[in-house]
């Protein structure tokens, strides 16, 4: 009966760091094919985070997030 051995860490390290790699490159490349898109969503975001708009202003900006956050994984589809 043979005996299974554990992957050694370097192994590991390489391979996870290979799949962030290509991870990295494919939205940096889909936010670079799309610049007034990539554009509205960064605003969007800043303008959320630093800035505390009145109330239904806020609702409609984070609607936009959540519809423009949608758009890129139906872009980009990661996990296929």
């Amino acid at each position: 009966m043979a005996t299974k051995t554990l992957p050694d860490l370097k192994s590991i390290t390489a391979i996870l760091g290979t799949v962030q790699d290509i991870l990295i490159n494919k939205v940096l490349k889909q936010l670079l094919e799309a610049p007034l898109i990539s554009s509205i969503f960064i605003v969007d975001f800043a303008i959320l985070l630093f800035l505390r708009p009145p109330f239904l202003f806020s609702l409609v900006m984070l609607g936009t997030l959540v519809g423009l956050a949608m758009y890129f994984g139906q872009k980009l589809a990661l996990f296929k």
